[in-house]
């Protein structure tokens, strides 16, 4: 499995593992963060996605697609997002994202070759129960790409998690980039090597457990407007824009994701299990 984005990225590795575990506390708090991955048929995926309500679709560049799911739990909140992309080239599809919470919603993003077709649903009063599809409050906005080259891939930040995932990580000084849209506008997201890290770890795998003393590679992530206008907010697996991931460089994934929550400061998710 290779996410690519955009151009093969020198090394690239394969994918080796389809599920990885979380967890964070903070205060009194515990935060879960769950991350997923499916490979299907190409034709499968399509015929199963909704059209977009305006744009022309992409289309896959092979006989697969993939869909990355991240689920996040706390207190009084639940968040799920899927995203379907091209496991080739790494560009989006469609990201449909759920919340529960005090304010519940639903967001439809469907990627098309000039833009992204949002749909947003949320529940008035007396339907907060109901299904989904069964919410009154529902808008529509088409958010156009600015103009750029046509053939820039334009992935999501849910990708994030196997994009980085799937770089031959040899040690610090590598680095490699996604685009992505948000605000409206084109976001470079940068991931780069800093340093090895020596780090107490205690994790599961199918084999058993894992503890002791492992070198980790420190890959500091960060988001910054491609027409330089500063720092934009996104979300990168919940936190802020600026995450520090620490990288089980043999297993392929990350054992601790570390950065800050609104309203909670700084949150340190450690590696639970990986399958």
């Amino acid at each position: 499995m290779l996410f690519v984005a955009g151009a093969s990225p020198v090394g690239a590795g394969e994918l080796r593992w389809v599920q990885a575990e979380f967890k964070a506390r903070k205060l009194f708090m515990t935060i879960d963060l769950d991350m997923e991955l499916e490979l299907l048929p190409a034709a499968e995926v399509l015929g199963a996605l909704p059209p977009a309500f305006k744009g022309e679709a992409l289309e896959l560049s092979g006989e697969e697609a993939a869909i990355v799911t991240l689920r996040s739990r706390r207190p009084a909140q639940k968040k799920e997002s899927r995203l379907y992309l091209d496991p080739k080239t790494g560009a989006a599809l469609r990201r449909f994202q759920r919340e529960w919470s005090d304010k519940p919603d639903t967001k439809d993003l469907r990627y098309t070759l000039t833009g992204i077709a949002r749909t947003r649903s949320e529940p008035v009063k007396g339907e907060a129960d109901m299904s989904p599809d069964q919410w009154s409050q529902v808008r529509q906005q088409f958010r156009p790409f600015p103009d750029t080259d046509e053939t820039a891939v334009v992935s999501d930040t849910a990708a994030l998690p196997f994009l980085i995932a799937t770089q031959a990580w040899q040690g610090p000084g590598q680095s490699f980039e996604v685009l992505v849209f948000e605000d409206q506008k084109f976001v470079r997201v940068t991931a780069t090597a800093q340093r090895w890290n020596d780090t107490r770890v205690v994790y599961r795998t199918k084999q058993g457990a894992v503890g002791g003393k492992k070198r980790l590679l420190e890959v500091r992530v960060i988001a910054a407007a491609m027409d330089n206008t500063g720092q934009p907010d996104i979300d990168l697996f919940g936190l802020s824009s600026d995450v520090l991931l620490l990288l089980d460089t043999e297993l392929a994934v990350p054992v601790e994701i570390r950065g800050s929550v609104a309203f909670l400061g700084e949150v340190r998710f450690a590696l639970v299990q990986v399958r």
